[in-house]
């Protein structure tokens, strides 16, 4: 009965959605269609300085629709009509290239190999070429058009800013992870961070500009750039960073001072599992230098049930376990924290002048 049911249920969502997405692509089609016609037309007239003898304007009212049917049919086998407009960016750049390539290849041969008698048939290879770039140029354009009033409109959707001055902030990483970081903080309304621009230690990276943000400069000029921008925040936007740049950059952080936070990693973001504005304080996890190690509580608590355990970290104050079998939790010990990377990262989150408390070891017996 059920399945009887999905059927019709499933036949008019589609039905509905061909319907709406047919005028969009019927209008899509047309305005690609007067494109290429104008651009045909356009060279031509730059052929011959904007005077078309008679002869060479009936080559052209001839040469007019074998041409635009190339150009239309290679778009449509290389998949250009799959393309959502206001989505489109580098990878669809390379298709409209071969597609460009592709379409001019046929008009050369015909230029080439077709006898006298059909010499009405025969484009010039000046006409060729300027077609091509200013047909599949306009085309491109359209849509990279589309997609800025996309972003716009999206920006101004956006939630308003809460009340407040926003925070003046650096980007330390000028990589993949940072550019996707500084383009949703500057399409956001609600992120409340002005970034003043990027800091990488790349030499060739120094002084350009990425989404309107210039990079400043490397690690060491963190200092003098915090005080002359009045920054108040360093974000680290670096998708895969090692456990010693961490360390470096929390230490100049914690001298300047001022406070430090990091973005997920990237394969986190990719992913789906955060978005790449949630930005956060460092955690210990970050300094790890690897994946954190998660301990089956369960069997663990079997294993030292009624046992006397000792216990040693570098990370936590305090730790809860389960007894085995009762399910009863207890305080088992206090950690006694001793390693640098602990007193480092205390003293990156934790306000100035507070001393952390060193507990010593005890032991304590699961019951």
């Amino acid at each position: 009965m059920n399945g009887t049911l999905s059927i019709p249920q499933t036949v008019p969502r589609e039905r509905r959605r061909w319907t709406t997405r047919l005028p969009v692509r019927i209008i899509q089609i047309s305005l690609d269609l007067g494109a290429l016609v104008c651009a045909f037309v356009l060279a031509y007239l730059l052929r011959f300085d904007f005077q078309i003898p008679a002869k060479e304007f009936s080559r052209l009212l001839h040469q007019l629709p074998y041409v635009v049917l190339i150009q239309m049919g290679i778009l449509a086998l290389l998949g250009v009509y799959s393309f959502i407009w206001r989505y489109v960016g580098m990878p669809e750049l390379k298709t409209f290239l071969r597609a460009a390539s592709a379409s001019a290849i046929p008009l050369f041969a015909l230029r080439i190999f077709l006898p006298e008698p059909l010499e009405i048939w025969r484009i010039p290879f000046s006409i060729v070429i300027m077609d091509t770039v200013f047909g599949f140029g306009f085309l491109f354009g359209m849509r990279v058009l589309r997609r800025g009033l996309h972003e716009h409109q999206e920006r101004r959707r956006a939630p308003s800013k809460e009340t407040g001055a926003d925070v003046p902030a650096l980007l330390v990483g000028a990589g993949q992870a940072g550019v996707l970081a500084a383009r949703e903080i500057l399409n956001r309304g609600d992120m409340r961070l002005a970034v003043k621009g990027f800091i990488d230690d790349d030499p060739a990276k120094q002084g350009a500009v990425i989404h309107d943000l210039q990079v400043l400069g490397t690690t060491d000029d963190l200092p003098r750039l915090v005080k002359e921008l009045k920054i108040a925040q360093v974000v680290i936007t670096i998708a895969r960073i090692t456990r010693g740049d961490i360390l470096r950059i929390i230490d100049i952080c914690h001298k300047i001072p001022v406070k430090m936070r990091i973005i997920p990693g990237l394969y986190e973001i990719l992913q789906g599992k955060v978005q790449v504005t949630r930005i956060r304080n460092v955690q210990i996890e970050d300094l790890l230098g690897r994946e954190p190690v998660l301990l089956d509580e369960k069997q663990l608590g079997e294993f030292l049930a009624g046992k006397r355990v000792l216990g040693r970290s570098s990370g936590s104050s305090t730790s809860t376990w389960k007894c085995g079998g009762t399910g009863r939790s207890f305080r088992s010990f206090r950690w006694w924290r001793t390693s640098a990377r602990s007193r480092v990262f205390d003293r990156c989150s934790r306000p100035t002048g507070h001393r952390s408390s060193f507990t010593p070891r005890r032991t304590s017996t699961c019951r």
